[in-house]
């Protein structure tokens, strides 16, 4: 809108959000895991999110494993 103050690119936006235990318990261990802090795995997470939303239904990622398999998931 016209009348909407235009933010800087990285101006940070606060928000509040309500999570399930299980997802609090996921976001800790994934803090944990990866030695990112709540914020940044959040912000990982909507990125990825967002991936896989343009990907578009009836794809596929292929994943490779730690082991060299590869997996694929599907998107439905």
């Amino acid at each position: 809108m016209a009348n909407e103050p235009t933010a800087a690119p990285n101006a940070l936006t606060r928000i509040t959000i309500n999570l399930t235990r299980r997802t609090v318990a996921d976001l800790d261990w994934l803090t944990t895991t990866t030695g990112n802090n709540r914020t940044d795995t959040i912000n990982r997470a909507i990125a990825l999110a967002r991936l896989i939303a343009e990907l578009g239904d009836g794809r596929s990622l292929r994943v490779v494993m730690a082991d060299g398999s590869i997996e694929r998931i599907h998107l439905i």
